[in-house]
């Protein structure tokens, strides 16, 4: 079986060549694992940042309606002209 040292280098060359498959196919398989733990999880952020601007949009356009409505009230009624309109006439108390 065995009839050089050479024989015996080949049979620990082949384990060692084993082995290394081995060890590298186990190291592609959690890298790949890591790779589609990463890629879901930065496909959750998207959504969350995609809903965490929507929101922020919906706020935005929110207060532009109420700064839209305060400054025609305050163009409305606090304006120079309506200072120069007649003054609301009020009831005089009887005596």
């Amino acid at each position: 079986m065995l009839e050089t040292s050479k024989d015996l280098f080949y049979i620990v060359l082949s384990f060692c060549v084993l082995w290394f498959t081995i060890f590298l196919s186990w190291w592609l398989f959690y890298l790949a694992q890591l790779t589609r733990n990463i890629n879901s999880t930065v496909e959750e952020v998207r959504k969350k940042l995609s809903l965490l601007f929507d929101a922020v949009d919906f706020i935005r356009e929110k207060l532009g309606l109420v700064a839209q409505a305060a400054s025609f009230v305050s163009n409305h009624f606090f304006s120079a002209d309506a200072d120069k309109e007649a003054p609301l006439k009020t009831k005089k108390k009887k005596k």
